[in-house]
């Protein structure tokens, strides 16, 4: 069986029949040079049908054996689902699966840039790293650049003023080297509003205070509703309070699914409700989240 990597490696292993998914996960992070339990547990197996309509974790003593079709229409991938144990990269296999899962969702813009005046600056700086990470030492294309530009930024960014700024920043800066310029990328991507949160872009809310578009963002310690402008934090729900939840049928057939949460305490019940294409990922990725934070 192959296991899809972040970015382009692949990962082959022999899945038998009482194969569970925490013994895959540990296997390939000790090719990763990892051997802290703490830290393995920040790791999940995702299972997604070829269509990409199912995309779920699978739980650590979950039989990986359970989820594969005899056609080959599932897809198994390992992700890094939470970030409390400090990175190290001393490992050149550790360093190109975390720069690669960084770099997808800062171009899928689930990370959140400052959408001021200085965009372009912000934009232009995290570019340059981009290049040298590829190792490219020459003035970025036109195309380049905008592949380099997360998605929702396009729409924001002064292209001449952006290539301005990174031809200015490549004729002032030291270049970097390919590994050092991943890690440099890193280290910028963790000061991002969002960095250390798995976020699913929200369609609606049954609290109508809160302003759309925002992303919901899960971690170990809580869910949160961020906006996607102003990057406010309009609600935060600890895990720690979280009673139950169950996912919701779309309320129109063209709708979105929803996930309701049930938190609070048995003297203040509280109940909110998310429309969100992904409901039942998120449903999966906080019990996944609540297990690996009970079972260290």
């Amino acid at each position: 069986m192959v296991i899809t990597l972040p970015g382009v490696l692949e990962y082959s292993t022999k899945i038998r029949t009482f194969t569970v998914a925490g013994e895959v996960v540990q296997e390939i992070c000790e090719q990763m040079g990892i051997s802290e339990q703490e830290e393995i547990q920040e790791f999940a197996l995702f299972v997604s049908k070829s269509s990409g309509k199912v995309v779920r974790p699978i739980r650590q003593e979950e039989y990986v054996h359970d989820y594969l079709l005899e056609d080959g229409s599932v897809m198994l991938e390992l992700r890094r689902v939470a970030w409390k144990t400090p990175l190290h990269f001393d490992n050149e296999i550790y360093l190109s699966i975390h720069y690669s899962q960084v770099l997808q969702d800062y171009l899928r813009g689930k990370l959140l840039l400052n959408y001021n005046s200085d965009l372009e600056k912000q934009v232009g700086s995290m570019a340059l790293v981009q290049h040298w990470a590829g190792a490219l030492g020459s003035l970025p294309s036109t195309q380049e650049l905008m592949d380099y530009v997360p998605k929702p930024a396009l729409q924001r960014i002064d292209l001449q003023a952006l290539q301005s700024q990174v031809k200015q920043l490549l004729e002032t800066t030291e270049p970097l080297g390919q590994q050092d310029a991943k890690m440099e990328f890193i280290e910028r991507v963790i000061q991002l509003p969002l960095f250390g949160y798995n976020v699913y872009p929200l369609e609606r809310c049954s609290e109508p205070r809160i302003p759309l578009p925002s992303f919901l963002g899960v971690n170990r310690d809580e869910i949160v509703v961020v906006t996607s402008g102003s990057q406010e934090l309009c609600c935060r729900i600890p895990l720690k309070e979280v009673q139950k939840m169950r996912t919701l049928r779309p309320l129109e057939d063209s709708g979105a699914p929803g996930l309701e949460v049930n938190y609070g305490s048995a003297a203040n019940p509280k109940t909110m409700w998310f429309e969100l294409l992904q409901a039942k990922e998120m449903y999966h990725m906080i019990t996944v989240l609540v297990e690996g934070e009970s079972h260290p």
